[in-house]
């Protein structure tokens, strides 16, 4: 499990052969994902690791953030009210 105790200027440590997919294949070496500064940056990089893992096309990727924008946004509105204590 990731622990991100800051929001922007994070990164996740991956011990080499660490995947549950491959386990003691992959990744071959240790890596760090990251860091990221802003949350467009993990963003980006979050629809990025899906093309390079040839699950997306580099148009879905637009397509994606187009419509999960607005959603993304009513639930941080959503979040923000309760923890605001401004639940209507």
């Amino acid at each position: 499990m990731v622990r991100c105790d800051r929001a922007f200027g994070f990164s996740v440590p991956v011990p080499k052969g660490s995947s549950s997919i491959e386990p003691g294949i992959t990744p071959a070496n240790d890596i760090v994902l990251g860091p990221w500064d802003t949350f467009t940056e993990f963003e980006e990089d979050c629809g990025m690791s899906r093309f390079w893992g040839g699950v997306h096309f580099l148009a879905s990727l637009d397509a994606g953030k187009q419509m999960c924008r607005p959603i993304g946004d009513t639930a941080y509105e959503f979040l923000k009210q309760h923890i605001d204590g401004n639940v209507r």
